[in-house]
């Protein structure tokens, strides 16, 4: 019985329970793991029970209930409006010479939503208006996990997409094909700046978000999923084909 073990000491000590912890597993030992953290038993566990209230809300693959518990406390959305926009002053700031005026999520038949799931088209609609013509501006984005880790920051600048100029109202879309995002739930940045990312138009820090559930693809580590294939050779194998070669 391994009861929150791993919420105490350093990483190092932690790095030593969880070798010692699949040591016992390879020897058919059984374990009951009890731990708030998430990701631990995504890794540690095999099968996971839920427990509410001290009452059995559900049991079964580990990945599967952790990932329900997760989207449990997430809120019940499908759709972002202006009201999820967060105001203080120290999330945002610039002359506002160019103001963003609004901010929102879609999917590829155009529709909004706040949930997406890993694979999915996302596109960021970024509404802006320029009080005057402002020659060569840059918009950028930021992409981050609500526990502060930084997915991305790319701008229209770095990215090889150049304005010419904006005045009056219009619409930058940031467009990912496929999101690679694992799920969690994500803050979104979205900045419009001089061409040299010197001067602040409109910064709005952190101040919008959606959420990712799990899709196609299944992994769940880390914070983005990269395509990837495997390949196995045996020592044997790479000793014969050097011998083949060599004839």
């Amino acid at each position: 019985l391994v009861d929150e073990v791993l919420a105490v000491g350093d990483q190092a000590f932690q790095a030593k329970c969880l070798q010692r912890i699949t040591e016992m597993r390879k020897k058919g030992t059984t374990l009951l793991f009890v731990s708030h953290n998430a990701d631990t038993v995504r890794k540690v566990c095999r099968r996971v029970i839920r427990l509410e209230q001290g009452h059995l809300h559900s049991q079964g693959d580990a990945i599967e209930i952790v990932n329900n518990y997760i989207q449990d406390l997430s809120p019940k959305q499908e759709t972002i409006s202006d009201d999820t926009v967060a105001s203080p002053a120290s999330q945002r700031w610039g002359s506002r010479v160019v103001e963003i005026t609004g901010v929102h999520f879609g999917d590829e038949q155009g529709q909004e939503r706040a949930v997406f799931h890993t694979g999915e088209m996302l596109v960021a609609r970024i509404a802006y208006h320029a009080h005057e013509r402002i020659p060569n501006p840059s918009f950028g984005v930021a992409l981050h996990r609500t526990d502060g880790t930084h997915v991305t920051g790319p701008n229209t600048a770095i990215t090889g997409f150049p304005i010419d100029y904006i005045e009056g109202e219009g619409i930058i879309e940031y467009i990912i094909d496929h999101l690679p995002l694992l799920p969690g739930r994500y803050q979104f940045t979205a900045t419009v700046y001089d061409h040299y990312s010197v001067h602040p138009y409109d910064h709005h820090h952190r101040m919008y978000t959606f959420e990712v559930k799990p899709g196609i693809i299944k992994e769940s580590e880390g914070v983005i999923h990269i395509p990837c294939s495997w390949r196995h050779r045996r020592p044997e194998s790479t000793q014969i084909s050097l011998q083949e070669a060599a004839k």
